[in-house]
């Protein structure tokens, strides 16, 4: 069975075969025919998921013709980077059982220097990369009328794949299409706290209330620990009807003295916030601050490290 298959993003990678509007991938090379790939292929409504052996290479185009070979590749040192976009209906940032997939959201994969590669998900809602690093960055990019509830996916080292990374999203009807572009992580070396936030498209409420409440350029000097709302957390928050001293009282909520990175809140059982309040950490499986979900951890900053929240610490 010939396929079509679109577009490589390098020898190691290669796109889906439906590409993201207005979002080019890097081409930095061509894949020689009789290499394999873990892939989505196929025409649409009629993808074929699992490993093509590339027969050619239109250049006119940049796509590939392969052969389907079967669900897995022989051994030939790759490894896939796969998971599912869904409707994260309870807006806790990770799949549970239940939720639905969602099968036109996007992706972008990216090493966090130059190179990165975007692409959509299959119409059941999942995509398989085929990659030789497992050291890699997923961020999920919304379709019209959508908003993500995960900040980023950094992936670990699966044997044949990196399983897992899913992709939440949730309705918005004032959404519109996020560009490849709008979620590039820093590539330039770590940045600051504030320049860190606004590197990833989930924390413009956050942001948006630290500039109302002067606090900014504070966190520019200094080493801190934030617990960041997304988007999604900040929903039942109206920055615009409060006032700067009020978002000054919810914001030192969320900030620490000093960097405790995953490993160090795993370790400790409360932390003093800028306010002068504990938090409680909890970790029965699921790290909590306070009862609220640490969705993400890790972002590291030059003068620091934010975890994402899934819900504003009161």
């Amino acid at each position: 069975m010939r396929k079509f298959i679109k577009k490589a993003a390098s020898a190691a990678l290669l796109a889906s075969l439906l590409a993201l509007p207005n979002a080019p991938t890097q081409a930095l090379d061509i894949l020689p025919p009789g290499t394999y790939v873990y892939a989505v292929a196929g025409a649409p409504g009629n993808e074929v998921q699992g490993c093509f052996r590339v027969t050619g290479y239109d250049a006119a185009t940049q796509n590939y013709y392969g052969e389907y070979v079967g669900p897995t590749c022989p051994n030939t040192g790759l490894t896939s980077v796969r998971g599912t976009a869904f409707i994260d209906s309870n807006m806790n940032g990770r799949r549970d059982v239940g939720e639905a997939t969602l099968g036109h959201a996007y992706y972008k994969i990216t090493d966090g220097g130059g190179w990165f590669t975007c692409g959509n998900v299959g119409l059941d809602g999942s995509y398989g990369v085929p990659t030789t690093s497992d050291n890699l960055i997923v961020m999920p990019i919304a379709p019209p009328g959508y908003k993500t509830t995960t900040p980023y996916i950094r992936t670990t080292a699966g044997g044949a794949a990196s399983l897992g990374n899913d992709m939440g999203f949730i309705p918005d009807t004032s959404a519109k299409l996020d560009g490849c572009d709008q979620y590039n992580p820093p590539r330039a070396g770590l940045q600051n706290v504030p320049n860190t936030l606004r590197s990833y498209n989930t924390f413009t409420q956050l942001l948006a209330a630290a500039e109302k409440a002067g606090l900014l350029n504070a966190l520019t000097n200094g080493e801190y620990t934030i617990f960041a709302p997304t988007d999604v957390a900040f929903q039942s928050t109206s920055v615009a009807n409060l006032s700067a001293d009020q978002l000054t009282a919810i914001l030192n909520n969320h900030i620490v003295k000093g960097r405790y990175d995953s490993a160090a809140l795993n370790q400790a059982q409360s932390l003093k916030t800028l306010s002068g309040r504990d938090l409680g950490l909890q970790n029965g499986g699921q790290l909590k601050i306070n009862g609220v979900n640490v969705v993400r951890t890790n972002l590291n900053a030059t003068n620091g490290v934010i975890h994402a929240i899934d819900a504003v610490i009161r």
